[in-house]
């Protein structure tokens, strides 16, 4: 059973950030998904266990890493899931432009956001 379950996170590119929640047992067993797909601990996703405390870290997140991730107890099955949204560098470049035309067209146009994210990367 999860005694603390897992928060939504927004972090910017490159930026490095945990998962955290807490489990009943300290000798609980879990596993992490992301979008429902088994993440395997390497060189940007580290797994750590500390007590009843279950983390998963992410280094150097991309934009890819925008994703549903969800901490899976081994013996019952609970699970936790948390929405992690990795802002691009240049969305915050172009947010920080004084015309109202480009917040506009940010805040209300993906096509523009896109295109924004490809040009300033």
């Amino acid at each position: 059973m999860f005694t603390k379950p897992l928060q939504d996170v927004e972090i910017m590119e490159k930026d490095t950030t945990k998962l955290v929640c807490e489990v009943s047992k300290p000798h609980a067993e879990v596993k992490w998904f992301k979008n429902g797909v088994e993440i395997i601990p390497g060189v940007r996703y580290k797994v750590d266990s500390k007590d009843v405390q279950r983390e998963l870290i992410i280094m150097n997140a991309t934009l890819e890493d925008t994703s549903e991730y969800t901490c899976v107890l081994t013996s019952s099955q609970a699970k936790t899931r948390a929405n992690v949204t990795v802002k691009g560098n240049a969305t915050r470049h172009a947010e920080s432009e004084q015309s109202p035309m480009v917040q506009n067209l940010l805040m209300n146009c993906p096509v523009f956001r896109t295109i924004c994210v490809e040009f300033w990367a």
